[in-house]
């Protein structure tokens, strides 16, 4: 997606014809859909792990029917801009071609409509389920730490280990909600103000506009980074504590 992104600015106008422009279009909101659902994805495959570590023999599973899911409703979702965007060319400069959604929409309604729901599947769905299963992990990290400490018959070195265990998974789902929360609020607040307050948003600089968006496709780069830091960057224990 990147590399079309950065010829469409260098050339302002679309060079490619009608059929590319739809799958470019199609492309250009896939990536951020399936990279939220896999997001949602790896927050319920923790939340098994954490809260019914029973149901281990069943994780890969239930990963497949997760993922496959994910990459349809992704798929799904990303399908109606094969039919909205096409190439127009200006009414009175016809030299200059464009791949836009204008003239395709009944109403200016019916096009916040559009826009809600992809702001809603894109940022306000995904996050409410992520918060909530790692709010969930978390609560029940607690209550496990707690009956931990309250067991005299555990040994100390257990205990700090399932201290720092317990500290670093909430780093990690602070770091990890934190991460989706910056870097795709900014975007969603401009969408926003861009379908309920047109005539103001339009004045913002376009290059704010392209800033933002590349600021959202982002969280894409910070995950694995995240997931890294916590999993495979850890200091070496002390044998004591082995």
């Amino acid at each position: 997606m990147i590399p079309v992104e950065v010829g469409w600015a260098a050339t302002v106008q679309w060079m490619a014809g009608d059929t590319f422009c739809r799958v470019f279009a199609f492309f250009r909101i896939f990536g951020h859909y399936l990279s939220s659902f896999i997001l949602v994805c790896i927050s319920i495959d923790r939340y098994f792990a954490v809260v019914h570590p029973l149901s281990l023999n069943a994780a890969d599973r239930r990963g497949k029917i997760m993922l496959t899911f994910a990459w349809f409703l992704a798929f799904s979702c990303s399908l109606p801009q094969v039919v909205i965007f096409h190439v127009e060319n200006h009414p009175f400069h016809t030299f200059y071609v464009q791949c836009v959604t204008f003239n395709f929409f009944p109403s200016m309604h019916h096009e916040m409509i559009y826009n809600l729901f992809c702001l809603v599947m894109l940022y306000v769905a995904p996050l409410s389920i992520i918060i909530t299963f790692y709010g969930a992990i978390v609560l029940t990290i607690f209550q496990k730490s707690r009956l931990s400490a309250d067991d005299t018959t555990i040994r100390r070195s257990s205990l700090g280990y399932l201290g720092r265990a317990r500290a670093r998974t909430i780093k990690m789902t602070v770091s990890i909600v934190l991460a989706f929360f910056v870097c795709w609020t900014p975007y969603v607040v401009i969408s926003l103000w861009f379908c309920f307050d047109r005539s103001a948003a339009e004045l913002l600089d376009e290059k704010v506009k392209r800033g933002l968006f590349i600021f959202a496709c982002f969280n894409s780069c910070v995950n694995p980074i995240v997931y890294g830091i916590f999993n495979f960057c850890k200091k070496k224990q002390p044998v004591a504590d082995q």
